[in-house]
């Protein structure tokens, strides 16, 4: 069944019509027909059954709200470059990250301009959930220096865990409680000593992945993987 985004689905026998965007693919580019049934998210949980009405309207025939994790992993890293974003915010969404936010630090080549309104950006998000049938759309956040993001967090109430280029060092298993886990990563060329320290000394652990140097797309992805399937376990 082909999925589609709608921000508001409502209740079995409501009528809704669907955006410009949305509405164009489905009854121009795949010329659904009345009584067809398709799918539609609304990237906050709730996913509904709908058939297609004459004059290009929708009917929900069912719905369902499926609960939030009880643990959710979130991302702050430092921006790689336009292309590489775009593959890991597509990548970070299948996985089931439930925010990422866009951090510079001293190491950072320039600030990154990313807002949470980005429009492009937005678009690549809800076609990734349609893609990988995630009911829950990562949150993009603006863009913000490393100390105002860790200032803005109580890390004894969150977990954090700090990429690590080092196999020297390792980090304890994930926390039993039900805490938020944040991963995060640094720009190329890695977070200074003090950065790191900074870190450290909040209690976030470091942890390294792989023997080997690895690029910002692949550290954010290979980690928010790592801590899913700490999750799960």
């Amino acid at each position: 069944m082909r999925l589609f985004f709608s921000e508001k689905l409502g209740n079995p026998g409501d009528i809704l019509t669907l955006d410009h965007k949305n509405a164009r693919h489905l009854f121009k580019t795949l010329r659904a027909r009345v009584g067809e049934v398709f799918e539609l998210i609304n990237g906050q949980g709730a996913h509904a059954e709908a058939e297609v009405l004459p004059n290009e309207q929708l009917k929900i025939k069912t719905c369902h709200t499926e609960a939030p994790p009880a643990r959710k992993i979130h991302l702050a890293v430092a921006v790689p470059r336009k292309q590489k974003m775009d593959q890991l915010l597509r990548q970070c969404t299948e996985l089931g990250v439930s925010t990422i936010v866009p951090i510079y630090s001293e190491r950072s080549v320039s600030i990154p301009e990313i807002s949470e309104d980005d429009e492009r950006y937005q678009t690549l998000l809800i076609e990734s959930c349609k893609q990988s049938r995630n009911y829950f759309m990562p949150k993009l956040l603006n863009s913000e220096k490393l100390n105002d993001f860790l200032n803005a967090h109580d890390w004894q109430k969150e977990a954090g865990f700090l990429g690590h280029p080092y196999p020297a060092k390792t980090a304890l298993p994930p926390p039993k409680a039900p805490v938020d886990f944040w991963w995060i990563v640094g720009p190329e060329g890695g977070f200074t000593e003090a950065e790191t320290q900074m870190m450290l000394d909040l209690g976030i652990q470091p942890v390294s992945l792989s023997p080997y140097i690895l690029r910002v797309e692949t550290a954010a992805v290979l980690g928010c993987g790592y801590l899913t399937r700490k999750i799960l376990d």
